[in-house]
């Protein structure tokens, strides 16, 4: 099937690239319903939809690895992950995340040369002793053999200084209300590194980001990054070449927001979580939900949360780069 439309979804995610195609996760299936969940790929000037991944109710990432592509899903059965050896024509289950905490895999992403697929944490909340988090780890050696591994962090671990206080009388409903899950947003490889913002989990997909934080290899050394001012929230990263960029924004109190772009050269990743430098900011009646660089020129894309929607959500900006 192909569309230049819409697609089959209750909404789009997330585009990834990956082997030079570009391709749209298949978020909330609505056809052809639960039995199979949907990707979409890029053809020329049209999206060819497959409607092929078993169990897929949510497909919230894909990610090529080692010649194969993968999946992330949320299904009734679980976290799981699925794997395709043809490109996409044919899925087969690999295996899932946990059993335990949310029973969905949201993120697929590479660190060195490892393969990871992350569920959600509890985020550190006073008064609850739990603050587990779940991932499983695939790496593929030289002559094709896979190892894999289940992995199990706390909130202080991929969070470090990131921590809740429930309100008074609140009932605790995992991703709902109460002590809140996170999951990881934007993860990106920097130098060996992986840059990431933690996102806590609400209206069911949607994610409110809670800082900027950085892991070497195998989870170890996690630092919070520092940018200039510490009151902007981060909610994009953008790598390019010997830089990376984040995207963050400030509500004022007229209720006004100052989008940020901040900036770091790659190769000074290893010293630290400093070395971040303004851009350029601007000014509108919402934040800036996501970004994207091309020759220079800087494109945003306006968003907002659930509970106020301004008039501007929706709308593509273009910053030339001569302008900045």
């Amino acid at each position: 099937m192909t569309t230049n439309v819409y697609v089959m979804d209750e909404q789009i995610d997330t585009f990834k690239v990956l082997n030079g195609e570009l391709y749209i996760p298949g978020h909330d299936s609505r056809v052809p319903g639960w039995a199979y969940g949907n990707f979409y790929r890029l053809n020329g000037d049209h999206w060819d939809q497959y409607m092929n991944i078993p169990g897929g109710i949510h497909v919230y990432d894909l990610a090529y690895y080692k010649g194969k592509l993968y999946a992330a899903l949320g299904a009734n059965e679980g976290p799981l992950i699925y794997v395709s050896s043809n490109n996409g024509s044919t899925w087969t289950r690999f295996g899932a995340v946990s059993q335990y905490g949310i029973m969905r895999a949201y993120n697929l992403f590479e660190l060195g040369d490892t393969l990871y697929a992350s569920s959600a944490t509890a985020g550190k909340t006073q008064g609850i002793p739990n603050e587990k988090g779940y991932m499983a780890s695939i790496k593929q050696n030289s002559s094709g053999a896979i190892q894999t591994s289940k992995l199990t962090f706390t909130s202080s671990q991929l969070f470090p200084g990131l921590s809740f206080v429930v309100k008074p009388g609140e009932v605790n409903v995992p991703g709902v209300s109460g002590q809140p899950w996170l999951k990881l947003l934007r993860t990106t490889q920097v130098n060996g590194r992986l840059l990431y913002i933690p996102g806590v989990i609400y209206n069911d997909h949607q994610s409110i980001p809670q800082g900027l934080f950085s892991a070497g290899a195998n989870f170890q050394n996690v630092r919070k990054e520092q940018l200039p001012n510490s009151a902007v929230v981060p909610i994009d990263i953008l790598e390019r070449g010997e830089t990376v960029y984040v995207l963050g924004y400030i509500k004022e109190a007229s209720g006004q927001y100052t989008n940020y772009v901040y900036r770091k050269n790659t190769a000074g990743f290893a010293a630290g979580g400093e070395g971040w430098s303004e851009v350029f900011r601007f000014g509108r009646d919402t934040f800036a939900r996501s970004f994207e660089e091309q020759n220079g020129d800087f494109y945003f894309g306006l968003g907002s949360y659930t509970d106020i929607i301004p008039a501007s959500t929706g709308t593509i900006l273009k910053l030339s780069a001569g302008a900045y």
